[in-house]
């Protein structure tokens, strides 16, 4: 039987630039409550458009990218992500 995945809903709470071309996103909710810990190297799909509501109420999947979890904070519900960016 195929799992169905959890989707979280999450707030930017900082971003800054590390590299010219990586970008490290801080990200938190409630919904973090329950993530894995100790996933440092592992990875998140950040879907970028739609409500949690929508998109588990769609029968479509959604456009998604997969990024690398840096760190995990579980006592403030924080995820730090690295983003590569493209140049212009």
């Amino acid at each position: 039987m195929k799992k169905t995945p959890k989707y979280r809903s999450a707030e930017v709470v900082s971003s800054h630039l590390l590299t010219p071309h990586l970008q490290r996103v801080v990200l938190t909710g409630e919904d973090f409550s329950d993530f894995p810990e100790n996933e440092e190297g592992g990875y998140v799909k950040v879907i970028l458009e739609g409500t949690k509501e929508e998109i588990e109420a769609s029968d479509k999947r959604p456009k998604m990218k997969s990024y690398t979890v840096a760190h995990f904070d579980k006592t403030k519900k924080e995820t730090h992500t690295r983003f590569c960016c493209q140049s212009p």
